[in-house]
């Protein structure tokens, strides 16, 4: 999702990467290169707390304040895409919940690779 929310935004590819690594124990920490800018969107208590975390070990950090519409729980999502809904029909029911619309063409993209995936 956020590939296609950068490719939407024109930010060429090799200029970001993903590390995954646990946030919660030091030993991940490690992964983290500090000379890389870490780009983090504050919309709760938890997002906060990570802008904090990466402030304190470090890193330089870019924060963003887009807030959520409504509050958005996966578990809303999942039911969403469970109903079978057409895509726009989906991406309209998604946007309505309070799904970022530059995360849609993202969340397509996963959905048909799994289908996809799950039909071999």
């Amino acid at each position: 999702m956020f590939c296609s929310f950068f490719e939407r935004s024109g930010i060429q590819s090799q200029r970001y990467d993903f590390v995954p690594f646990d946030i919660n124990h030091e030993s991940g920490w490690q992964t983290i290169d500090r000379s890389v800018p870490q780009l983090v969107n504050t919309y709760s208590y938890w997002s906060e707390r990570k802008r904090e975390l990466f402030l304190e070990h470090g890193c330089t950090v870019i924060g963003l304040k887009l807030p959520r519409l409504e509050k958005l729980a996966s578990s809303t999502v999942r039911e969403l895409i469970s109903q079978g809904l057409e895509g726009r029909i989906l991406a309209g029911e998604l946007l309505k919940v309070g799904f970022m619309e530059e995360a849609i063409p993202g969340l397509f993209e996963v959905l048909v690779k799994g289908k996809m995936e799950a039909e071999k």
